[in-house]
Formats: C-alpha cells, structure tokens, sequence
C-alpha cells in the first residue's frame, strides 16, 4: 500500500523486483520495501533527502547503489542473502544499521565507513557467520560514536558468541561501547525505548530549520500584506503544555514526531481557516443589493452558527496562550486591523477581486492522518452549508459583473464582517506568540549546542589520560600475544621443514624411477618410428608407380576414343550426304520408259564402261603399290618387333643381375643395421650411465649444500631466540619499570580523586548559592569523573536534559532543587564506582606480577632448550665431519669414472667413422642404380612416341583411301542399278578388308601395350627392390 504522504513510500509485500520501475520522486524521505522480490539495490541515485530506508526480507546479495544517499539516518537489511559488508563509504550520517539474519562472514567493509567522520550508532549483526574476535575488534575499534552492538538476541547467535570470553574481551577492546547484546555494562538489561532517550541534540536539526523557515515566511508574508496565519498555536500549545508537565524533559525522538505532525496537520488547518474566512469576506463585500431579505437572514443565521463555533475554538486556544495578564499581552501584541467601514472604494474591491483569484487558484492539500482530520471536524461541520450558498452567491455577483450593475453591501453584514476581522486579529496575535517561541527554542538549542561543545572538548581533555593507560596494557598484552605466537610459529615452522625435507627426498626418488622408465619408453618410440617411417616411404613409392602407369593407360585409351568417335562421325556425314544426292538426282531424272532416257542411258553405258575399265585399271595398279607399302611397313615394324625384343632380353639379364646384387645390398645393409643398432644401444646405455652419475654428483651437491644450508639456519635461528629471549629480558624489566611508573600514577590518581571529592562538597556547597553558574560547574566536575569511567554518560545527558528542563520551563527554584538531589546521588553513585575502579587496578596490578612470574619461567625454559640447541650444534658438527668424507671418497669414485668414459667414447667416435664410411657407399651404389633407371624409362618413352607416330601414318593413309573411294561412289551413281550394285558390292568388300587390317592393327597395338605394361612393371619393380 502506498501511503498518502508524498515523502513517505510503504510497499509492504507488493511483489517489487526493480525499485527503479517504481518512478519514486525525489522529495521522499522514507522508503519502506519489506518483504519483496529485490534481488539488487538499484534506482536510488535520485532519492537524496532519503533518510529512512527498509529493504528487509529480500534476495538482496551484495550492498551497492547507496553512494547518492548521504543524508541516509537509518538502514535495514536484515533477513537477505548477504555474505560482505561493503558499500557504505559515502553513508556519513548513518546513525543505525541492521543486518541481522544475513549469511555475513566478512565485515571489511565497516573500516571504510569507520574511515572518516561517523554517526554509526546501533550495529544489529544477529543471525549471521562472524566467527573471529579479532576480526571484530579490527573492523569496529575506529567507531567513535557506536554505543549498541548486538550480535546475539534470543536465540540467534554467531558462532562468535561461543567463545569463553566473547562479552569481556569486546567490551574490554571496544571501550566506547555502552551496551552489548541488549546488556550494558553492569549487566542490566537495556530497553528499546533507552536509545530513543539518550539521542544527542543533532536530530533537532530539523526541527530547527522548520521554526527559521516559518519566521522567513512570516516575515515576507508580512511585507507583502498578506495574511501572517500559516503556521497554528494550538498544536505549539499542546507540545507546550507536554513539555511543562515532563518531569525529567528529554530532547527525544517523540518531541521530534509531534512537531513533524503538527507540521503537516496545521499547515492544513489554517489554509482551509484562511480560505473559508476570505470567502466570507469577499461574500459581504460583493453582496449584490437586489438579493432578498430572506436569503440574508437565513445567511446571518448560519454565520452566527459559524461564529459561536469559531469563538468557541478561539477561547479553547487562547486559554493555553494566554497564561500571563491579557492587558499585557495586548500592550505587546500588535493590532493589525480593528474595524472596517462600511463604504468600499473601487481600489478595495479591486484588492478583494484579487485575493478571491488567488484563493481560487490556490491547490487544497489532501489531509491524511487521523490528527488532520481530528482538527479539522469542527470547522468542516460548521461551514458544509455556508459552501453551497457561497457557491450560488458567486454565481450571482458573476452575472450582476457581467451586466455592468454595482454590488452594495447590506448593512446588516457590518455584524460578522467584525466577528471575522476579530477573528483574524486574534489568529494573527496567536501567529506572533508562536513565532515568538520558536526564536526562544532556537536561542535555547544554539546554547546548548555551545555547551555540549565545550564539555566534549573537556571530555575529550579526560579522556586521553584514561586512553594512554589502557594503550600501555594493550600494548603489553598484544606483546606478549605475539610472543606466544611467535614460538608456536616457529615450533610449527620446524616440524613443517623436517616433513618437507623428507617429503623432498620421496619425491626424488619417485622422480628418478619415472625418468628412467621414460628413457626406456622414448628409446623404444624412436626405433619403432623409424621402422614405421621406412614402411610407410616404401608404400607411398609403390602408390606412386601404381598411379603413373594408370594414369598413362587412361590417356592411350581417351586417345583411341577420341579417334574412334571422330570416325564414326565422318561415316555418318558421308552416308547423309550421299542419301541427299541420291534424292536429288533421282528427282531430275527423266523417267525409263522413255526413248530419249534409253538412248542416253545406252551412250553412258558406253562412256562409263570405258571409264570403268580405265578406273579399273587405275585402281589395280594403286592396290598393288598399297600392298607392296604395306608389306614393306610391315617388315619394318617386324624388324622393330624384333629389336625390341632383343632390348628386353638384355634389360630383363641387367635385372637379374641388380636383384642379385639388390639382395646382396640388403644383407650387408641389414648387417650394418644391425651394427648400427647395438651401437646405438651402446650409447643409449653409455648415456644413461652418464646421466645417473651426473644425477648422483648433483644430488650429493645439492645434499650437503641443504644440509650446510639447514645447519646455518639452525645456527641462526638459534642465535635469533637468543636475541629474543634477551629482548624480552629487556622488556621485563622495562615492565617492572613501567609498574612502579603505574603505581606512582594511581597515587597521583588518588590524590587527584581527593581533590576531586573537596571540590564536589565546595561545589554542593555553591549550587545552593549559585543557581546560575550550575551548568558550568557541573559540566567540569562531570568531565573529570567520566575520564574514570564510561557509565557517566548517561549521568551527563540526565544532566543536559536538567539544564534543557532549567532554560525553558517557569519554575527555576524547583527544577534546581531537582537537579541538585540527582547530582548528590550521582555523587554518591561515582563514589562507590570509584572504590570499584580502584579494586579493578588493584586486580589487574597483580595479574601483571603473576604474568611477570610466568615470564621469568618461561625465559628458564628457553635458556634450557638453548643448551639442548648447543649439544645439537656439536653433534650437527661430527655429521659435517662424516658428510666431508663421504664426499671426498664420492669425488674418487667420480675422477674413475671420468676415465672410463673416455674410454668408450673413443669407441664410439671410431664406430661413428665406420658407419659414415658404409652410408658413403651406400649413396653411391644407390646414385648409379638410379641413373640406369632413368636411361631405361627414357629408352621406354622414347619406343612409345614411335609406336604413336607410326599409327598416326597409317591413319592418315588410311583417311586417304577413304576419301578418293567416297569421290568414285560419287561420280558412278549416275549409272545403272547393276553398276550399282557391283561397285556397292566392290565397295563392301573392300571396306571388310580396310576392317580386317584396322583390328589386326588394332590387336597388334594391343600386344604392344601389353608388353610395354609388362616392361614398365618390371622396371617399377627393380626401382622397388633398389630402393629396399
């Protein structure tokens, strides 16, 4: 629900999950969001007047976003899911902070806030994970003004609070604690009420500014001839009367409340007062002549009403005002107005005109609260029916304006236009008391404020001789703390160093076996890569063979069909072409039937028989010289047949011989690999001797430089406790120097305390007399009592508030009697504390004898346990005597074994030279193997480009023939159907022919290919065993 004040947001369980989406306005000093869905701080850079903020019961994890809100007075965060403290840098005027039942380990975060100028009052940390008291005392020793810490209430706790001496040991670290745990320091239970009561003077600051700003307005409201009423005497009379009947006033969080009420509720009051009278006014003066009589009776009535009911209010509020005489008051009081005339010029109705236009345009402000509404019943009651008849009067003088007509006042209003001036006389006067008031309450507070800060700086006078006393023991303490400390640590720094030493000679050894174990691994890597290497550069030359030769077969093949392909073409344009012809001509000819075509056909028979005869002839002769160059070719390519062959029987002869002297290579390649092998073991072996023993020498290094090293260390070290041990010598009795300079400051003390007691009874003795210098009196006697004790605090306030209470109220003769019976109880009180405190250092004076005794046997131990350290000194001494020998006899074994490792390295350094020498071989038997290759793959290529020019001749001839038979065809169609048929016969058997020779020429290019395969597998073959 959102609450009607404006500066005032309660959003309790609305499901909020952003404060930024809830457009908050900057004006707003209390935010309260319990009980949400928060998961972060965000939104709140606007809100700088903020003063009271509630984020409990969220999922809030980390603090941030609170670097605007400077003016931030109160903060809670209880019950969320933080685990640090941090984010409240800039949060100066922080006064109470909770963060209970939170996950908080860590309260780093507090010494950022401790770091500059605080107001941190409260601290609430139950229910949380603080486990350290020193982490405490770190965190919260720079807080000057934190008086509450809870870190336990009912049964949530920390699991600080399990410590023996968690309540004494804060309470003793933080001095400037007054309660803890909801317990002070006596052991009685604190109330929540308690710190309400004892605030300082700085939160009526507000209040302060609210009294300056309403006598700013009065005053210009003055100037300006408004109306003086804003702010109302019957709420300042109630506070007033409140704060007479205190007996004991307090400067409290309540006085603060009700003036922030009366704020609110008057301020309304009296414009709604205000408004209400001007209107009255401004009804009387405008009144139009031409209304009824009834209608001003009825109205007379009413406003006599209204009167009584006023006056009746007035009298209530003037009685609490008007205590003294009232011929008095009305001297002191100025009179503004006492009556008015009856005739109005026009420059005064102009006036009326314009105040009705401000009234109107003036906002009204809603009234919320119980306490508006409860002032506001009387007056709402009289005038509900005076608004309507006001309204439709309005509306009249609006139509009478229109038309130009004057406005006459009745004479029987002159009655309440009186009673209302009156009225405002007297509200008016009312204005001026309170104001008057409000500047004694302001001179008051500066007074006092002047006076708390002369007693803080006489407080603070007192308090640094307390605080070098107590820095001197926690000095002492802290010192012996880290005496302790430092043994323990050293003692556990010893045993660590002998586990190590041990755990480092296990470590080596672990080592040394897995060094060796990879060495073997590595050894057995490389040989089994190396015959994997081998294998794989033989597969990948078989492949490659493999794919040349099948890459030269698929070119021989494209080959053939391309020229396949083109010949079928030929063939197929030939036969179109001949068809076309055919159907030309046989539609040109003549038909048989006929003479002429007999007679022509008989002359081309005749010409064509003797043309025949002579092709005939010519066609004889030029297959007989076709057969015989046929025949000639293929003697010749019988003759290459045969060369070829003798070619191959000569390669196939070299090839036996290179396999024979391939398998010779290879066992003599196999026995210098296996050389090469136990050479190589030999030297893997020679190396990891070689290796042990340098792993051997550097370990006996390393070994007696540790042990020189640690014997030092020890000597030092040793040397160290001495000095330590003659320190603290020292210290002590630089201590029992320090106790009689205590003793002789308690007697001091003592003396003083005396002293103190005379003056108190000089003191008693003159507040009887002196009622007016007893404040400053007071305030020295109570400075230099609270520099013995923390519990006088609450002593001063009581007696700052007998002094607030002196100033203000009437009676000074009972008040200062007042004050005097507390200040002897007070003084009886500080007497009792005082013998306490002496019996404190008297107690504290013998546990430092009994820690000085303890000192001393502690400095007899470790006198013992330096002898003990000497005899290990002298025996740490016979093992470097022993270590040294060792050394010299490993040194012996070294040198030995220097010489024979010279020895096998002359070995070795022969065997390398052999091996290079058969490697040397080995490359020149392979270079020459490998050129006679090359030759034979040149002699291969060579009769392939043959082979391929003499098919590519006898193609050509063969295209030749093709050519001249197609022209013949053409030339003899135009003959008869028997010559026809002849020559097609002639033709068909000559193109058998032509298909015989092309496959057996085809079938012979096949063997060849076959051969030239097997030629080149079997020098793939010899280039497979060459490079085995």
């Amino acid at each position: 629900m959102m609450s009607h004040n404006p500066s005032e947001v309660c959003l309790i369980d609305a499901n909020v999950t952003s404060i930024s989406k809830l457009n908050l306005r900057p004006s707003v000093i209390s935010l309260n969001l319990h009980c949400n869905l928060l998961k972060s701080i965000e939104g709140l850079a606007s809100l700088r007047n903020l003063k009271h903020l509630d984020l409990s019961s969220n999922a809030i994890e980390t603090i941030t976003g609170l670097e605007g809100l400077k003016f931030l007075k109160y903060l809670n965060l209880s019950c969320n899911r933080i685990t640090v403290v941090e984010g409240l840098e800039s949060l100066r005027q922080l006064a109470k902070l909770d963060l209970s039942y939170n996950h908080i380990s860590d309260l780093s975060g507090l010494k950022s806030l401790a770091a500059g100028p605080s107001c941190l009052a409260t601290l609430h940390l139950q229910g949380n994970q603080i486990q350290s008291i020193d982490h405490i005392i770190d965190c919260l020793d720079d807080f000057n003004n934190l008086k509450d810490l809870v870190f336990s209430q009912n049964e949530d706790t920390n699991p600080v609070c399990n410590h023996p001496k968690y309540r004494s040991l804060l309470l003793s670290m933080l001095g400037k604690i007054e309660a803890l745990d909801g317990f002070d320091r006596s052991g009685q239970a604190v109330g929540s009420d308690y710190w309400s009561d004892h605030l300082g003077l700085t939160d009526i600051d507000d209040y302060i500014n609210y009294l300056v700003s309403s006598q700013s307005n009065g005053s210009t409201k003055g100037e300006h001839g408004g109306s003086s009423t804003d702010v109302t005497t019957p709420r300042i009379d109630e506070v007033l009367s409140k704060f007479r009947s205190q007996k004991t006033p307090i400067v409290s969080e309540k006085v603060q409340t009700v003036a922030k009420d009366s704020k609110v509720a008057l301020s309304a009051d009296h414009e709604v007062r205000l408004e209400r009278l001007e209107h009255q006014l401004a009804h009387i003066l405008y009144k139009p002549s031409t209304e009824k009589e009834t209608e001003n009776q009825e109205h007379l009535n009413k406003t006599s009403k209204s009167e009584k009911t006023s006056k009746k209010n007035i009298t209530k509020s003037s009685e609490s005002d008007t205590d003294k005489s009232p011929a008095k008051s009305a001297q002191a009081y100025p009179k503004y107005r006492r009556a008015a005339s009856p005739s109005r010029t026009k420059a005064q109705q102009n006036t009326k005109s314009k105040k009705e236009g401000q009234m109107a345009a003036r906002p009204k402000r809603p009234v919320g609260k119980k306490k508006q509404q409860e002032s506001s019943k009387v007056p709402d009651s009289t005038t509900s029916g005076n608004e309507v008849h006001h309204e439709e009067r309005l509306r009249g003088e609006r139509r009478m304006m229109v038309e130009g007509q004057k406005y006459v006042r009745h004479p029987e209003d002159d009655a309440t236009f009186l009673s209302l001036i009156q009225e405002l006389d007297l509200e008016r006067e009312r204005r001026w008391k309170a104001e008057q008031a409000a500047l004694k309450l302001v001179e008051h507070v500066k007074e006092l404020q002047n006076r708390v800060s002369e007693e803080k700086k006489l407080e603070d006078a007192a308090m640094t001789a307390s605080t070098r006393l107590k820095e001197a023991l926690q000095k002492e303490r802290y010192e012996k703390t880290e005496l302790q400390k430092n043994i323990t640590v050293l003692q556990a720094k010893y045993e660590e160093i002998v586990d190590d030493f041990k755990n480092c000679r296990e470590t080596e050894e672990e080592q040394k076996k897995a060094l060796r174990a990879m060495e073997a691994a590595t050894t057995k890597l490389e040989t089994e890569r190396m015959q994997q290497h081998a294998h794989e550069v033989l597969k990948t030359q078989e492949q490659q063979m493999r794919a040349a030769a099948l890459a030269r077969e698929l070119d021989l093949l494209k080959v053939n069909n391309k020229q396949l392909k083109g010949q079928i073409q030929q063939l197929q344009e030939l036969l179109a072409t001949r068809e076309q012809q055919h159907k030309v001509e046989m539609e040109g000819l003549v038909r048989p039937d006929s003479r002429d075509m007999r007679e022509i056909i008989d002359k081309e028979v005749v010409k064509q028989e003797t043309r025949f005869e002579q092709l005939i002839k010519q066609w004889d002769e030029k297959l007989s010289q076709r057969n015989q160059e046929y025949a000639d070719l293929e003697d010749e390519f019988r003759m290459a047949l045969q060369i070829e062959a003798k070619r191959f029987h000569e390669l196939q002869d070299e090839f036996t011989k290179v396999s024979e002297e391939c398998s010779e290579y290879k066992q003599i390649s196999q026995a210098a690999r296996q050389k090469e092998a136990k050479a190589t073991s030999m030297v893997s072996e020679l190396t990891s001797l070689v290796k042990e023993q340098k792993v051997r020498i550097t370990e006996l290094t390393k070994s007696k430089q540790e042990s020189l090293s640690q014997h030092k260390e020890r000597i030092d070290a040793l040397e160290e406790e001495t000095k330590v041990a003659r320190k603290r010598i020292s210290r002590i009795e630089i201590l029992e120097q320090d106790k009689s300079k205590l003793l002789s400051q308690v007697r001091a003390q003592d003396s003083v305390i005396q002293g103190l007691r005379m003056e108190r009874k000089l003191w008693g003795e003159e507040l009887a007399q002196q009622g007016a210098s007893l404040a400053q009196d007071r305030g020295r006697l109570e400075s230099k009592v609270e520099s013995l004790t923390d519990e006088t605090r609450q002593l001063q306030k009581q007696l700052e508030d007998a002094n607030d209470s002196i100033r203000i109220k009437s009676k000074m003769l009972e008040d200062q009697t007042e004050s005097i019976r507390q200040l002897k109880k007070s003084l009886n009180e500080r007497d009792s504390e005082h013998q306490k405190i002496e019996e404190n250092e008297k107690n504290k004076l013998r546990d430092l004898e009994e820690r000085l005794e303890q000192q001393l046997a502690v400095n007899q131990d470790l006198e013992e346990k330096n002898e003990s350290f000497a005899q290990r000194k002298e025996e740490l001494k016979d093992e470097l005597s022993a270590i040294q020998s060792e050394l010299e006899k490993s040194e012996e074994a070294k040198r030995s074994l220097k010489n024979k490792w010279q020895e096998r390295s002359d070995l070795i350094g022969r065997l390398e030279q052999e091996v290079k020498e058969m490697r040397n071989q080995f490359d020149t038997k392979e270079k020459k193997l490998t050129e006679e290759k090359d030759k034979a793959i040149k002699a291969g290529n060579l009769a392939i480009e043959k082979l391929h020019s003499c098919d590519d001749a006898f193609r050509k001839q063969l295209e030749k023939q093709k050519e001249v038979y197609e022209r013949e065809l053409d030339r003899l169609t135009g003959e008869k159907e028997e010559v026809i048929d002849q020559s097609n016969r002639k033709i068909n058997e000559v193109e058998d022919e032509m298909r015989q020779i092309l496959q057996e020429a085809a079938s012979s290019k096949k063997s060849l290919e076959m051969r030239i395969k097997k030629l080149t597998n079997a020098f793939n073959e010899i280039q497979e065993d060459l490079a085995s």
